[in-house]
């Protein structure tokens, strides 16, 4: 056994009402990715919380971060002294999850455990890291922001109270110093059409720089942000995944953002959201470097493109997506965990 070559241990999280299986169209492209290197690779998609999502994001992130210490031990067997490159990917409220479960993991009582590991990025994907309260706007709008406040409120227990700041949770986990141990923190984000998380609280930004896709556009990439020269070769390839030069999305700011009146929240430049600002700013303040990837699709897909850059389709035989786009995102992001 090679002492000398790193473990890169992978941790994969689903979303809201997800399943481990949620990952296994990723992981076909990782093992794929990282085996023709010949790196070692242990991967861990996380099943425990599969059950029941409706804990809260304080209580999912503790049982999340046993079932890592646990898979620590099980390297560790294997591999007692190897370097340990720990990188964690999560969707859509895994994301919260995961950012909870760092309380844990980085408790004194596993000093000895997390010894020569190196944090080497977290990623999120589509994940309400500033909650889910939508602005008010038209007919439409106002019914779904009733809908997905109402959800939340009823059906989603703790953790819809968590995300409508009927908690404190999202407030006090802003402040959370542990997610500067990772080299890298990266947000994805779908620029529109993101029924389940909008742009603004996923890539925790009040204005969105894109303009709305055509109507049957695929799922593609449009913006990559805060890359060094290192990635430039990924983040600027000819694919059927419309890269952008680094840095060159065109900022929109036409419609400003606005106070939400009665809330001192504000709303982001297309009214998706209102977005708490002492929690947008203490989360943003929480490290000094992030890099952002920003997709976009069209409304026809919007009834499943939250899902659909894992891969997922759901409506199946009524509307067929188009999941070229998602294979590609997904061989993007393998390929950014193996330059990381």
């Amino acid at each position: 056994m090679d002492k000398s070559q790193a473990v890169n241990f992978f941790v994969f999280v689903h979303g809201n009402h997800g399943h481990s299986q949620d990952w296994n169209k990723f992981e076909t492209q990782l093992n794929a990715t990282f085996h023709a290197c010949g790196s070692i690779l242990w991967i861990l998609k996380s099943s425990h919380n599969q059950l029941d999502t409706s804990i809260g994001v304080m209580k999912g992130g503790q049982i999340l971060a046993q079932e890592i210490l646990t898979e620590f031990r099980n390297i560790r067997a294997l591999y007692p002294s190897n370097l340990l490159n720990v990188t964690m990917c999560a969707h859509s409220l895994g994301g919260l999850f995961s950012r909870a479960a760092l309380e844990h993991i980085f408790h004194s009582d596993n000093a000895n455990l997390i010894k020569n590991i190196r944090w080497v990025g977290l990623t999120t994907i589509s994940s309400p890291h500033i909650g889910e309260l939508r602005a008010p706007g038209d007919t439409f709008a106002n019914f779904w922001n009733f809908f997905v406040h109402t959800y939340c409120d009823t059906f989603n227990g703790r953790t819809g109270d968590d995300l409508i700041f009927k908690t404190n949770d999202l407030s006090l986990l802003s402040s959370q110093s542990h997610i500067r141990h990772f080299d890298h923190v990266t947000l994805v984000a779908l620029a529109h059409h993101d029924l389940a998380v909008p742009y603004p609280t996923a890539s925790c930004t009040l204005q969105n720089p894109h303009a709305v896709p055509s109507f049957y556009q695929p799922l593609q990439l449009v913006g990559a942000k805060g890359f060094d020269e290192r990635y430039e070769h990924l983040t600027m390839r000819e694919t059927t995944i419309k890269a952008v030069t680094l840095n060159e999305a065109e900022e929109r700011k036409t419609n400003k953002s606005k106070e939400v009146k009665g809330t001192g929240n504000k709303a982001d430049n297309y009214n998706q959201c209102h977005l708490p600002l002492d929690v947008l700013e203490n989360f943003i303040s929480s490290r000094e470097t992030w890099r952002k990837i920003d997709l976009n699709i069209g409304a026809y897909y919007a009834p499943f493109a939250h899902d659909m850059p894992l891969g997922k389709g759901k409506m199946k035989g009524l509307i067929e997506p188009d999941l070229e786009g998602s294979i590609e995102f997904m061989q993007f992001m393998c390929n950014m965990f193996l330059l990381d």
